[in-house]
């Protein structure tokens, strides 16, 4: 059931791999972007199991093997961890880039605390936010209620339930 979606996400993160429907899971779309080549040390170990079980083959992975949506291909001769110095390796800042250039407001030093829920109706009617105007002092500086069309929680394994736990209502 999720399998299409995956496909998406490749597409909008940019995901280049070998899309040889042997090689695992069938899919329903192709990466969308080649796989990216063998280094110099991918090569030495290919030869070295040559006339084994084993062979070296290409892992799906979020960076360009080609240039693509405003973005070069890896050049791989440069550390891409934590960041890739040339953006051909994905990182949220691609699309938090596109969002702002779409009018989205990226507020930082704040942390969502609670989602509000509206008990008549019962849908999410706002989201309470901490703000911390300076780090190196205990506690928020101020806190309100921010509103909108729609809300999307997405702040990872443990803050996310956090969030949902400190929401908890009747």
């Amino acid at each position: 059931d999720l399998e299409p979606f995956y496909g998406q996400a490749e597409g909008e993160i940019g995901v280049s791999g070998d899309s040889d429907q042997t090689l695992g899971s069938p899919r329903s779309t192709g990466y969308p972007m080649p796989a990216i080549p063998q280094t110099f040390l991918d090569k030495a170990y290919a030869r070295a199991l040559a006339g084994t079980q084993y062979e070296v083959r290409a892992t799906p992975q979020g960076r360009n093997s080609v240039d693509r949506d405003d973005r070069p291909a890896c050049c791989g001769n440069a550390s891409c961890i934590p960041i890739c110095p040339i953006q051909a390796k994905y990182d949220a800042t691609i699309h938090l880039t596109k969002a702002e250039q779409l009018g989205a407001k990226l507020w930082t030093q704040t942390v969502v605390d609670r989602v509000l829920v509206d008990p008549s109706s019962g849908r999410v009617s706002g989201l309470s936010y901490l703000k911390y105007d300076d780090p190196r002092k205990p506690g928020a500086s101020a806190s309100d209620v921010v509103t909108a069309k729609v809300y999307i929680l997405a702040a990872h394994a443990i803050e996310t339930p956090k969030i949902l736990l400190n929401s908890r209502t009747d």
